[in-house]
């Protein structure tokens, strides 16, 4: 009886994973294409450490070959490459030409324990999670000693000597 109930037990599993893939392959989520209709700015970029906030503004443009038609609207926000963040969303019209430019006001902080070297990626998305811009990413660089005290000294961002 034991192996019996097993054999269900892993038959069903893999029956409802085929099943979801099904769904979302059916709705066109995990065979479409992505099609650039948008561009992504970071600020600061590309070079970050930790603690900064980033800043997210989008440029959305049309596209012909995009699925929505222009005056669609859409919700459009920012997420992490892995989806464990997303920023505010906001609703747009597709543009029919020209382009819109939004600013989200939820920024993504730097976590504090960020390693030198680790890079962050972010696509804005609309729908479920359809990616419409490339990827944009910044890169943690550590201060080293020398920089924070010049930081400290009000030195490390000033590009003109100080006033006598």
């Amino acid at each position: 009886m034991k192996r019996g109930a097993q054999w269900i037990k892993r038959h069903l599993r893999i029956g409802l994973v085929a099943g979801v893939l099904g769904i979302f392959i059916f709705c066109g989520v995990a065979g479409a294409a992505n099609v650039v209709t948008a561009t992504l700015k970071i600020t600061p970029s590309p070079t970050v450490k930790p603690g900064d906030v980033l800043k997210f503004q989008a440029t959305i443009f049309h596209n012909p070959a995009f699925d929505e038609a222009p005056g669609t609207m859409m919700r459009v926000w920012v997420t992490r490459h892995d989806f464990s963040w997303v920023s505010d969303k906001l609703d747009i019209q597709y543009p029919g030409m020209g382009s819109v430019t939004v600013n989200f006001t939820k920024g993504f902080t730097i976590p504090s324990n960020a390693k030198g070297g680790q890079v962050f990626d972010f696509y804005l998305v609309y729908g479920i999670w359809y990616p419409i811009s490339d990827k944009a990413s910044v890169k943690v660089r550590l201060l080293l000693k020398k920089d924070i005290i010049k930081q400290q000294k009000g030195e490390y961002y000033r590009k003109t000597p100080p006033a006598q």
